[in-house]
């Protein structure tokens, strides 16, 4: 009789852990968090914070190298464990056990220091395209990580990022696609053998500042409430948000122009005209359209019968550089931006009939090539069916007079949305500890400079408090010289932006700049020089530790002051002697009216930290340096850097 109760509570057993492995086979994944996993690199000095998903209530032990620590995921299947902080060093594994027996595993984790590499295109420039050696001597170095962050937008906070996210060692092949900014920044911090280097780069060109920053930094700037609602309501209701947006579209541009060219039989709302080549980028149609940007409306139609006006369809209009707006038959249908991008919009079948249907689109384009840019064979309807009837290639178009200004954008957009781009590339790596951030943006922003240290100051402010690190070092590239050199004084948005980013750096706590002015290109928006850029940031990011005795936040003006007929500038102390390279007098220099608008030239007398320029009889009220796009500057301070752009009020 035991042998038989024997038996039975073997087979009860076995039954039992059957059942265990069959439900932890049925478990929700077992996952780590966005931007954790094999040769990562955690950040050194600070309280290790790792998170993920696992079945809801589910029990963990989690093994980091020598520690343990235990979790437990909360109803949702969220869990979030806590190990303390170490010194740099590594490598270690990371073992996560679960409920039935099932394992995750993380190996060759290093410790060490991790920098956040954002902002647009320059600092998206990769290594390959930028000048300077990208390996020390030595070869490729495996104690530098990179982690690449995809180009994503979300309306609300996502917790993963987008595709396949993982860090690799830095190598022959991960290097070369990374971005110049950021690894030649950490190829010049290298001098410490001992500590490792993560760099997560999350930049994205073209893009404006306001999507880098959460809705909770833009909350309280009255310029954007109405479109952070809209962007609410888009994340609840997309139709709706997107039915909202295209009637205030619309009421903009009747408000400013006096007419509704998509309006169904407006057909002389314009003037049309046959498009002067193929469909396609129309600066390639010669003549005038060589160089235009700005805004074009095209115009074409297509045939249907009483079955296919009867469903649902598809509008495919192919690729389109940059901003589209669209409508069938008088109603919008969509708008997107994107370079080149192919748009496809849902058209309901209430907006199509039998017979004749008008689609219109308009095009803004503000760099480089623009328009809808074909094949025009490819543009279509299609329907559920698998059907699809082609929209006339006989596209008429009618050009926007010149300097109209841009349509605002649906708040949900890429780069030039609110919120969405820091939403999906930035929320996600919430929770880790960083060592230091660089930020690399403002070329979409040049004209608004007034506007941009206000939006610095949010983003800075933002992200400190989404990393959870109130003194978190911020590196700022100002802006280098961008066009063709200035021969006479003028107003200038690209000065002014760089005088933003100056002010910023000044004021702020924690907060370092990199001037590049004499780093750029004359015809080039991407100058190739990031080696320099990266060693300089690197300088920077030595003296908010208090390891260099550089000027964190530049080469700083300190005051200006009209004393008998001399405006008299000092600059702040730890320069000195300030050089106007390769002359006796610092140019650069303008005084001008209180407005700005008066300005003349005005050389300076350099007498160590101060520069005196003689007033006579003109106005000087304000005191500008380096104030143009491309400015002709000569004055360094003792490291060789040059002094910034800046415009400061004039005392007497």
């Amino acid at each position: 009789m035991k042998r038989v109760f024997a038996i039975l509570a073997a087979l009860v057993l076995a039954f039992q852990l059957g059942t265990v492995r069959a439900v932890a086979q049925d478990l929700a994944p077992l996952t780590l968090g966005a931007g954790l996993g094999d040769h990562m690199v955690l950040q050194r000095g600070e309280p290790v914070v790792l998170h993920g998903t696992a079945a809801p209530n589910e029990r963990l032990r989690l093994e980091l190298g020598e520690a343990t620590v235990r979790a437990t995921a909360d109803p949702t299947g969220r869990w979030r464990a806590r190990f303390p902080s170490r010194d740099a060093g590594g490598p270690v594994a990371l073992t996560i056990e679960g409920d039935g027996d099932r394992t995750l595993h993380a190996s060759d984790i290093l410790f060490g220091d991790v920098f956040l590499c954002s902002g647009q295109s320059n600092m998206a420039w990769p290594v390959s395209a930028s000048t300077g050696a990208p390996w020390p001597g030595s070869g490729p170095d495996p104690l530098i990580r990179l982690l690449q962050v995809g180009h994503a937008t979300a309306p609300v906070p996502a917790e993963a990022l987008t595709g396949d996210v993982a860090w690799q060692v830095a190598d022959t092949g991960s290097v070369p696609p990374f971005s110049g900014v950021c690894w030649h920044f950490a190829l010049s911090l290298r001098q410490d053998p001992d500590v490792p280097l993560g760099l997560v780069n999350a930049s994205w060109g073209g893009s404006r500042i306001e999507p880098w920053i959460s809705a909770e930094g833009l909350d309280g700037l009255t310029a954007y409430d109405e479109r952070l609602a809209l962007l609410a309501r888009y994340a609840d209701d997309p139709r709706a948000a997107l039915a909202e947006y295209g009637a205030g579209w619309e009421a903009w541009w009747a408000d400013r122009n006096g007419n509704r060219p998509w309006a169904d039989g407006a057909d002389d709302a314009l003037r049309w005209d046959a498009i002067p080549g193929q469909l396609d980028n129309w600066q390639t149609w010669g003549g005038d359209w060589t160089r235009l940007t700005g805004m074009v409306w095209y115009r074409s139609g297509f045939e249907l019968d009483a079955e296919r006006a009867g469903q649902d369809a598809t509008l495919v209009l192919g690729p389109v550089d940059e901003v589209d707006v669209s409508w069938v038959n008088g109603g919008f249908v969509g708008a997107r931006f994107g370079w080149g991008d192919v748009r496809r919009y849902p058209v309901p079948a209430q907006l199509l009939r039998p017979g004749a249907n008008a689609l219109v689109v308009n095009v803004f384009n503000g760099w480089g090539a623009g328009g809808l840019t074909g094949p025009a064979a490819e543009i279509r309807l299609e329907f559920e069916d698998g059907h699809s009837v082609p929209v006339d290639d006989a596209w008429r178009i009618s050009r926007v007079a010149d300097g109209h200004p841009a349509a605002p954008q649906p708040p949900w957009e890429s780069v030039g949305g609110l919120t969405t781009v820091f939403n999906a590339m930035i929320a996600p790596l919430r929770g880790r500890a960083l060592a230091g951030v660089l930020w690399y943006q403002g070329e979409s922003n040049t004209g608004e400079g007034r506007s941009y240290a206000q939006l610095l100051e949010r983003l800075t402010a933002d992200w400190r408090r989404q990393f959870g690190q109130e003194g978190l070092p911020f590196l700022v590239m100002q802006l280098p010289a961008f066009g063709a050199p200035h021969t006479a004084p003028g107003p200038s948005g690209w000065a002014e932006l760089r005088d933003a980013q100056r002010r910023v750096a000044a004021n702020e706590p924690a907060t370092g700049l990199v001037v590049t002015l004499d780093l750029g290109d004359t015809f080039d928006l991407h100058p190739p020089h990031k080696a320099e850029v990266g060693a300089r940031a690197a300088q920077v990011y030595r003296a908010l530790r208090g390891e260099s005795e550089w000027p964190a936040d530049g080469i700083q003006p300190l005051s200006a002051v009209l004393e008998d007929g001399v405006v008299v500038l000092r600059f702040a102390p730890g320069q000195a002697p300030l050089t106007p390279l390769g002359a006796a007098w610092a140019h650069g220099f303008e005084l001008c009216d209180a407005g700005g608008e008066a300005c003349r030239f005005v050389p300076g007398r350099v007498e160590a930290d101060t520069v005196r320029l003689q007033a006579g009889s003109g106005p000087a009220a304000l005191l500008r340096h380096c104030w143009a796009d491309a400015p002709s500057c000569n004055l360094v301070g003792a490291g060789g850097w040059p002094v910034s752009s800046f415009e400061l009020v004039v005392s007497r």
